[in-house]
């Protein structure tokens, strides 16, 4: 699932949480482009950016994408 294609995670996403998964959002994280509330939405509507903040941290999203 880590092979640098976002269709690869978003196969292993369909499958692991038993819905549809927004390929352009999985690829715009991919990517590293800033996380807005939109995109955040488009993966999981039940989120928020304020939600995610210190897993963002965590992971080490690039700071400037934040």
């Amino acid at each position: 699932m880590l092979d640098g294609k976002p269709s690869t995670y978003k196969e292993f996403a369909e499958e692991y949480y038993e819905r549809v998964i927004d390929l352009a959002a999985v690829a715009y994280v991919y990517h590293h482009k800033p996380l807005t509330d939109e995109i955040i939405q488009r993966l999981n509507a039940d989120v928020s950016k304020e939600d995610l903040n210190s897993d963002i941290k965590e992971i080490g999203y690039p700071e400037g994408a934040i």
